[in-house]
């Protein structure tokens, strides 16, 4: 004996079992031929039981005689549906420092959630650009029902981000969300001589220094960078910018020296108090002011 398929409805019908015929029709079993591979589609979703017979015949004879085998059981899911994912700790557009511990609320109704990865970005104004630190695994909590992961924001320099965080259920659905952030991590500090120095119309050294915030490490170690941008403005004209300085070594350029950023700047032949702003792309640093005398 061989098994001629699983075309159980066509050969029911030719044997004029109706019975077993509208048993198969009621539980939505497909028909399949030998050595065939056969889809249904259910418009429902959940736990089904998938009803199995195999129609039997004889090798040597081409007749429609044949025996019918007992029907097989198996359970199987259908789940079409993606994972529903929510951010629940840190809410979104926070500015992060130090190490901060992300929970995520993911929940799959049919076939459950398998897994759940971090991807922490750069934002562009979309998905984010990679900066290393991509599909990083989640942990399950079984006690809260959450996602946790932990991450230390002093691997990446002050900025705009966006969290990337995609969970898939154990059919391979995947859902996904986007998080903004902002991490913050550094605290400008002042490095100037005594404002009364600063005579008028002079050519002057504008110094600064950039470190870790102090609640973030008391030792506020130095933070060197060479991707920020310096502003000076007149504080009583913001939009006026009279220099702008970046990394480089042209005289109007920012440089590097120990633990100092420094830049020349010409000061007009009035007192004037001025802004010194200083940005990581469009990401503000930090600021502090200085003044000019007679």
């Amino acid at each position: 004996m061989c098994v001629s398929g699983f075309s159980l409805v066509e050969e029911s019908a030719r044997r004029g079992n109706e019975e077993v015929e509208k048993e198969i029709l009621d539980r939505e079993v497909f028909k399949a031929s030998a050595n065939d591979s056969r889809s249904a589609t259910y418009a429902r979703e959940g736990s089904r039981v998938v009803y199995v017979r195999a129609f039997l015949k004889p090798v040597l004879y081409w007749t429609d005689a044949g025996n019918v085998e007992p029907t097989n059981t198996v359970t199987v899911i259908l789940d079409n549906t993606r994972p529903s994912v929510a951010i629940v700790n840190p809410p979104d557009g926070r500015a992060l420092q130090d190490g901060v511990t992300f929970i995520i609320s993911a929940i799959d109704a049919g076939s459950g959630v398998s897994s759940l990865n971090f991807s922490i970005r750069e934002a562009n104004g979309g998905e984010g650009t990679h900066v290393g630190f991509e599909d990083l695994s989640a942990t399950y909590n079984v006690t809260t029902g959450k996602w946790t992961l932990f991450f230390d924001t002093l691997q990446l320099p002050d900025g705009y981000y966006v969290v990337l965080v995609k969970a898939k259920d154990n059919l391979g659905n995947i859902g996904s969300i986007t998080v903004p952030y902002s991490i913050r991590n550094w605290a400008v500090i002042e490095l100037l001589p005594a404002s009364d120095t600063n005579k008028a119309g002079r050519t002057m050294p504008v110094k600064f220094a950039l470190r870790v915030a102090a609640e973030v490490d008391p030792d506020q170690p130095f933070v060197y960078n060479e991707e920020l941008g310096v502003e000076i403005y007149a504080t009583d004209n913001p939009a006026e910018i009279l220099q702008e300085s970046y990394f480089g070594d042209t005289a109007k350029d920012y440089r590097i020296s120990s633990v100092l950023y420094i830049t020349n700047f010409k000061t007009s032949k009035s007192p004037t108090e001025y802004t010194v702003a200083i940005y990581r792309d469009n990401f503000d640093v930090g600021s502090f002011t200085f003044e000019t005398t007679k």
